[in-house]
């Protein structure tokens, strides 16, 4: 062989590789630079929790006594708390295996878009996910939606090698991930599915028996995955385990259905009706009788404190993504992108996604019907041949899970106050793109007649992007890429209206031009700081939302906070609680900080865990000794209604000792001895 051309094979297999391994870095370092940094601490409080005994960590629990359960299931809490025993529990410990995950989805999607569109959709496509601002900043904290979003990129990959190989082994893991995905986040992890299952349906044309026998098998893996943790909860009794939060009466069903099924779906905003709701759910004394077989908690004295600040905390939980940076003034933002889907390509959502979502969306549709054509030329036996329509079918799979995505989440209202929902589209649109590139380079080098909307669709892109960003990104950036888009596709139109053979500039210049498109997500990106509605600091869209309300005046301060945790963390009891709060917001940094807390309301502080008897049955027995009173309860606060015979009960009995600690008077309560 001609030893120039072995030269170029290696010189060109050195510059793929090296790209390959500068997009995994790249991911890895967006993700690791701000890593914890804004946890969300109902979640790291769960994790200090699960620790604490195996009880807490089977049903996961919020709390170290084991009163409520977190809001979601607990697997990727139990994933959370290995770095965390090894760590200890803090922002960075809980947040480390996402990093690391967000890191590896990075490398797995290369190597599969690779492996079946070449390494041009490969690089395309990893660079793409590495750098898209919703991925990035979900995978720095703790949040379920990250290891969601890697579970579900595993089972596409299993169900295209069930496909390929016509292999039952990779029917059964697809099944099994996509039920560990609902034990991540239950029923949101099962909005690609349909997509999933038609591509299988169509890459894989069997005989109705056949086909109904393998649709049987999957269902009953699927089911069984699922509802293995369901099913535990659902056959324990009530007063063996802890309260499921978040939901009116205490059932698994309606946490699966409800919070965790239609309400992530619909809306979050107003508190939970409680109408209808008969007296006889509402626990009795007899059920908190088994917080005397739980394990004694970590003494305070031999807990190690951590600066952990309810404002503070709270502002840096990660609720939304949003760049710390002014609200343009020419955002793209109309009554007309204020409708259903439209609203995804204006702000505050369309950054989530780095304004690459118009692409996205365009190569989607664009690649069904390119394969809706290319079909009707195949015959039966081909059309059924996956060695034969691979790359095809996948079209299908990635294009589908992208648009069925954007259906699900544009109609949603609750995307609107959980714009970081839009990391579960992450992944799809990054291999629609890396795809895309693939088939623009084919296109070009043959002189498709459709090549020539290439430079059209990076121009367009660029532009939209430009006015989206307007203003609220350095300048430098945004001229670096409209110049960079403009360049490359006029170098791009001309070499079309030639009769020239493409060359290094038109390869050069098709790179350039996507890596134009990128330029402004990855400055987002490195910018980004995952914020919630709690901060000072609020983004331009405030939605009321029970745990997610701006910080209350009549909290205590930063050092007020300081003196209450030393107070409490030096108090010597034998009591299982010492601290009571109405809501998850108010206990989280308190048990973070090693003070064993409870919230009497569970995460909104709404939920309708006790009665008074109930409360005072506990406080005997196991505390807590202390309560930390909202403000906003002495002024008819509406959310806490379920909490107010409590709280009006220790007000009635409990004594004042705010002053003694230079707290405002009605903040905290001492239990009479």
């Amino acid at each position: 062989m001609n030893s120039k051309l072995i030269y170029n094979i290696r010189i060109k297999s050195l510059l793929v590789y090296s790209s390959a391994i500068l997009a995994v870095t790249l991911g890895g370092v967006l993700r690791f630079i701000k890593v914890g940094d804004h946890h969300n601490s109902y979640y790291t409080a769960t994790v200090h929790s699960m620790l604490e005994n195996f009880r807490n960590f089977a049903y996961g629990a919020f709390d170290p006594a084991g009163l409520v359960m977190v809001d979601k299931p607990p697997l990727a809490f139990w994933v959370q708390s290995i770095p965390a025993s090894l760590l200890g529990t803090n922002g960075f410990s809980v947040s480390l295996t996402q990093s690391f995950l967000g890191t590896l989805a990075v490398a797995i999607l290369y190597i599969v878009l690779s492996k079946n569109y070449g390494r041009i959709a490969g690089i395309a496509g990893a660079i793409t996910l590495a750098i898209l601002p919703a991925s990035v900043v979900i995978d720095r904290g703790n949040e379920p939606d990250s290891l969601l979003s890697f579970i579900l990129l595993l089972a596409a990959i299993s169900i295209i090698r069930a496909v390929q190989t016509n292999n039952w082994k990779w029917l059964f893991i697809f099944g099994f991930l996509m039920g560990v995905a609902f034990n991540t986040k239950m029923l949101v992890a099962m909005v690609p599915l349909p997509a999933l299952l038609f591509y299988f349906l169509l890459a894989n044309r069997h005989q109705l028996r056949q086909f109904l026998i393998k649709g049987m098998f999957l269902t009953l893996i699927l089911i069984i995955t699922a509802g293995s943790w369901i099913t535990f909860v659902a056959l324990s009794p009530p007063a063996e385990r802890p309260y499921v939060g978040s939901t009116a009466n205490n059932s698994i069903v309606t946490l699966v259905l409800e919070h965790n099924g239609l309400n992530r779906f619909t809306s979050f905003i107003g508190p939970r009706s409680q109408q209808g709701i008969p007296p006889s759910v509402r626990p009795s004394r007899q059920q908190f009788n088994g917080f005397s077989q739980l394990n004694n908690p970590r003494p305070p004295s031999q807990s190690r404190p951590l600066s952990v600040q309810p404002n503070q905390a709270q502002s840096r939980d990660f609720r939304q993504f949003q760049p710390q940076i002014p609200k343009p003034q020419n955002s793209l933002g109309s009554p007309f992108l204020d409708k259903p889907i439209l609203r995804l390509f204006s702000e505050p959502l369309a950054p989530q996604l780095g304004w690459l979502l118009p692409i996205g969306g365009f190569l989607s549709i664009a690649s069904i019907i390119l394969f809706i054509r290319k079909t009707r030329k195949i015959s039966k036996s081909e059309f059924s041949n996956p060695s034969l329509e691979t790359d095809s079918n996948q079209e299908i799979l990635w294009s589908g899970w992208l648009l069925l995505g954007l259906l699900v989440f544009g109609v949603a209202n609750s995307t609107t106050t959980h714009p970081y929902y839009l990391a579960g589209l992450a992944v799809p649109l990054a291999a629609t793109i890396g795809i895309g590139t693939a088939r623009a380079s084919q296109m070009l080098f043959y002189k498709n007649p459709v090549s020539l909307v290439i430079p059209a669709i990076v121009i367009a892109g660029i532009v939209y992007q430009v006015y989206g960003t307007h203003g609220t990104i350095n300048q430098f950036v945004w001229t670096a890429a409209l110049a960079l888009g403009i360049t490359s596709s006029l170098i791009l139109a001309i070499y079309l209206r030639r009769k020239t053979t493409p060359g290094k500039t038109v390869k050069w210049s098709l790179a350039v031009g996507v890596m134009s498109l990128l330029l402004i997500p990855t400055t987002i990106s490195i910018s980004a700081e995952g914020k919630s509605l709690n901060g000072f600091n609020r983004p331009a869209i405030q939605i009321p939302y029970p745990g997610n309300r701006p910080p209350q005046p009549g909290l205590p301060s930063s050092e007020q906070f300081k003196i209450l945790e030393y107070y409490l963390i030096q108090q010597k009891t034998d009591t299982k609680i010492i601290l009571g709060t109405v809501n998850a917001r108010d206990a989280s940094p308190y048990i973070i900080s090693g003070i064993p807390t409870i919230a009497i309301g569970g995460f909104s502080g709404n939920d309708p865990i006790l009665t008074v008897d109930s409360f005072n049955s506990m406080a005997r027995l196991n505390g807590p000794n202390y309560f930390l009173m909202p403000k906003e309860n002495s002024q008819g606060d509406r959310r806490g209604s379920n909490q107010t015979p409590i709280l009006e009960y220790i007000q009635d009995n409990w004594t004042d000792i705010s002053d003694s600690l230079n707290l405002p008077r009605g903040t905290l309560f001492q239990k009479y001895e």
